[in-house]
């Protein structure tokens, strides 16, 4: 089998939930089919990921052309206007199409959908085609729409939530199949596009690279990881610093908070203090997190799968998390986690664990079994290999023969 992979960009240094993704997406499909990735040049791939592939050929992105005052106002809630299709990256495909035979195309995160029309222009409709958006941008969007501030800030959210929600309409239904992480974000996306071909394929979580640490912590350090220019890991980093923290001093004075993730904003910075550290970019995430003893999970908002709990749980640590950051995973209060959505007792839930190592250990074995024997990458990545061979396998038995075509 031969399968066209397009990319809005390649794997960055450090990982993020698109990379994660992207690579072990590839990695798995290429260990039995011939892979092309056709990206946009943004990021880079390693040597050992790139001997792999087939074929990988980047394309430089084009300036933003600004459009004529008229079309500007014609287009202002148009989809059109929200992500525009870059003329060399078009060339591209098309030749790529053009010049090969693929039995599939799969089109990673949403930012590439409109590129569809012309999949289906040059290879036709018998040409399986797989969009792989991981989460509902839509639900995303409206989730930020309620935490602007100021009619103008508003308004501009307003704006994006009606583009993405005409994008989102316009493009689903002539897919073959459309890939979510979250049956919530499945579940949303069906509701609002009736018909689209929804399945939930989960990620999965590198136990061997993410593995525990070779000591216990008896450091009270709550950790917690994330993107710092994320939202919902602002408001996470937020949360845990200037609410949950000084209640856990209350008992446990000792206790500090150990937030780690890449770029963080302002608001994050300024949570630095003697009980706060902030670190920043790091090199290696997983050294810094198993600095912590216990990993706490404190959103509020946000969609799709929270990975930082796949990997604090194959690190085995014990982690306390709010039940929106674990929908959709295999999470049992006081098995494998201790959830908690109120804040004093997200606190209680972190003296417990910070005052008992036992239970440290107990709940962290528990994660930790959990992430191997239900999320492994190999496990996971697995189940999108028997969705894609699935879907061609019918596409070819369903295809007329050559001769009737």
């Amino acid at each position: 089998m031969r399968i066209l992979y397009l990319a809005k960009q390649l794997p960055g240094d450090i990982p993020d939930g698109y990379d994660i993704r992207f690579r072990g997406t590839v990695e798995r499909l290429a260990l039995s089919h011939d892979v092309d990735v056709l990206s946009y040049d943004v990021g880079k791939i390693d040597d050992d990921l790139a001997a792999r592939l087939s074929s990988c050929r980047t394309i430089e992105i084009a300036p933003d052309r600004v459009a004529p005052p008229l079309q500007r106002a014609a287009e202002f809630f148009s989809e059109r206007s929200l992500l525009v299709p870059d003329e060399g990256f078009a060339r591209a495909l098309k030749e790529t199409l053009e010049a090969r035979d693929y039995d599939l195309v799969l089109v990673a995160g949403w930012a590439l959908l409109h590129y569809v029309p012309l999949i289906r222009r040059v290879s036709g409709r018998d040409l399986p085609v797989i969009a792989d958006p991981a989460d509902d941008e839509v639900r995303a969007k409206e989730i930020a729409l309620t935490r602007t501030r100021g009619l103008k800030e508003r308004f501009g959210a307003w704006r994006r939530l009606v583009q993405t929600r005409k994008y989102q309409s316009k493009y689903l239904k002539d897919l073959d199949m459309v890939l979510f992480v979250s049956p919530d974000d499945a579940a949303s996306t069906l509701a609002r596009v009736p018909g689209a071909p929804v399945v939930v394929c989960q990620n999965g979580v590198d136990t061997d690279r993410f593995a525990p640490g070779t000591s216990d912590s008896d450091s009270p350090v709550l950790v917690f990881e994330g993107t710092m220019t994320f939202p919902p890991n602002v408001e996470g980093a937020v949360r845990l610093a200037r609410d949950v923290l000084p209640l856990v001093r209350t008992e446990v004075p000792e206790a500090r908070a150990l937030l780690v993730g890449r770029d963080p904003v302002p608001e994050v910075r300024a949570l630095a203090s003697d009980a706060v550290e902030v670190t920043g970019t790091v090199a290696d995430v997983r050294a810094e997190v198993l600095r912590g003893s216990v990993f706490v999970c404190p959103l509020v908002s946000g969609t799709g799968q929270k990975n930082k709990l796949l990997q604090a749980w194959s690190m085995g640590l014990p982690v306390v998390a709010t039940t929106m950051s674990t929908t959709g995973l295999d999470a049992r209060s006081d098995e494998n986690v201790i959830l908690a959505d109120e804040t004093q007792a997200i606190a209680d839930a972190c003296v417990k664990l910070l005052r008992d190592p036992a239970e440290r250990r107990r709940l962290g074995e528990a994660g930790r079994r959990t992430a191997v024997e239900v999320y492994s990458v190999d496990r996971k990545m697995g189940e999108l290999q028997e969705l894609v061979e699935g879907l061609v396998d019918g596409a070819s038995s369903a295809a007329p023969s050559p001769a009737h075509r």
